[in-house]
């Protein structure tokens, strides 16, 4: 019963995420089809909270705080893209026909890794819990 308690945590978290910060946006100005990118980014979203909770269940508390100020630094990055414009990325030198159209998919990306490493290091670093 807990490890469901844990997982419905872990999904209203997504889910508080998603109606809060991802569906006020309005990619009408980028995209033809908002509503795909709206569920891609769900997904994402809804993933690495999921892994945190299997993390806190198999490893304990110590590696679920370890983990977790990755993840928060990698929203950090992924939100700072949709709420910025004009921003000078690593994108901006590589592309430069046209600058902005993977501007989003650099911070996208960090936030995939930065919340990866935060995980990876915390099953590196901390043993599975005892029952």
């Amino acid at each position: 019963m807990d490890n469901r308690i844990i997982y419905g945590i872990a999904m209203l978290f997504s889910l508080v995420i998603y109606l809060f910060f991802i569906m006020p946006l309005d990619f009408s100005q980028v995209l033809q089809y908002t509503i795909l990118m709206k569920m891609g980014l769900l997904i994402v979203i809804t993933i690495f909270p999921l892994v945190l909770a299997r993390l806190y269940i198999s490893r304990g508390t110590f590696a679920f705080l370890f983990a977790v100020p990755f993840h928060i630094v990698g929203l950090i990055f992924l939100y700072r893209e949709f709420y910025t414009d004009d921003q000078m990325t690593m994108f901006d030198y590589s592309f430069t026909d046209s600058p902005g159209s993977l501007a989003g998919l650099e911070n996208f990306l960090l936030y995939i890794f930065i919340s990866l490493l935060g995980i990876v290091l915390s099953l590196v670093f901390f043993n599975m819990k005892k029952d």
